[in-house]
């Protein structure tokens, strides 16, 4: 972000959009650091335009988002009636989902892998013989689910699978439902024996319906104040196009490998040397962003021999 003048520091502490920023380089920063210092003559990269440094720029921000940079999306809401809320507009993945309690803690949801929300048409009034049923199928299989587009008219209901999710009342009663276990407690009437440890929560529960863009949630949470952690690519906001001084050296390293991997003019040997320095800077990177404190950690150990009860 650059260096600091007097007055900067005043602007500084005076804007809070400001705070924190002198840890980052901006992308543009970067590239023009790049062209200046790796491509020229006498250097490894001879000749490369703005344009293609500052494509390999954005592919190197977003794979370095994915796994070495640390992750800064975070989104907190508070879910209604509906159950479910969109996915946010930059989202790639996510890393954990949260409630939190009256006091600020935050307690781990769990994926509820064993459901979803199918599409489940609403079929035609038709009298049933084979010519009826081909058109059915073919309808069907034309039907846009990601546009939401009907054709044939074709029509679409609510999925019963997703209706008796959300008419849980609370997950703690899905504990105690035999349907979660694997049988054994038949055998063991009154024991958690057999009983999967995946459902043995009361926190709650959701799941992704990736087709229609929703996170939805157990019924037993509206009401709670939901945070949601996730990965985003670092290029669907101005703001977020940013790289950590930690890892600038890995940022250039996968930029020059990207160029010299794909140009003409270059030896092998050349490629392979800045391929392995790659994974040495992207590794080194990875090492510094993971903050890891001897005090966290020796705290963190202090109940390792715990006996649990």
């Amino acid at each position: 972000m650059g260096e600091y003048s007097n007055q900067g520091i005043s602007n500084y502490y005076n804007q809070e959009s400001q705070h924190g920023s002198y840890q980052y380089q901006t992308l543009d920063a970067l590239v023009s650091t790049f062209l200046m210092v790796y491509v020229g003559e006498n250097k490894i990269i001879s000749k490369a335009n703005r344009q293609d440094v500052f494509f390999f720029g954005r592919r190197a921000l977003q794979e370095m988002n994915y796994d070495v940079l640390r992750s800064k999306k975070t989104l907190e809401f508070e879910l209604d009636n509906r159950m479910y809320v969109p996915m946010p507009h930059d989202y790639v993945n996510h890393t954990n989902v949260f409630y939190t309690d009256s006091a600020g803690i935050k307690h781990p949801l769990f994926p509820a892998r064993d459901t979803q929300n199918p599409f489940r048409p609403k079929t035609k009034d038709l009298n049933v013989n084979a010519q009826d049923l081909d058109e059915w199928w073919e309808t069907m299989k034309y039907y846009n689910i990601f546009q939401e587009t009907e054709y044939n008219g074709l029509e679409g209901e609510d999925s019963k699978t997703l209706e008796a999710f959300q008419a849980t009342p609370s997950h703690e009663d899905q504990v105690a439902d035999f349907n979660y276990n694997d049988g054994h407690s038949e055998f063991a009437l009154g024991q958690r024996y057999g009983l999967d440890p995946e459902h043995a929560q009361i926190n709650g529960s959701y799941f992704f319906d990736y087709a229609n863009g929703h996170i939805y949630f157990s019924s037993g949470l509206v009401g709670s104040t939901i945070v949601l952690d996730y990965i985003t690519d670092g290029l669907a906001d101005d703001g977020d196009a940013l790289i950590p001084k930690l890892a600038e050296e890995a940022f250039y390293k996968c930029v020059a490998y990207s160029i010299v991997s794909t140009g003409a003019n270059y030896s092998p040997a050349t490629i392979q040397q800045l391929k392995k320095e790659r994974f040495a800077e992207l590794r080194k990177a990875k090492i510094r962003l993971s903050n890891y404190k001897t005090q966290e950690l020796t705290q963190v150990m202090r109940g390792k021999s715990k006996w649990i009860k």
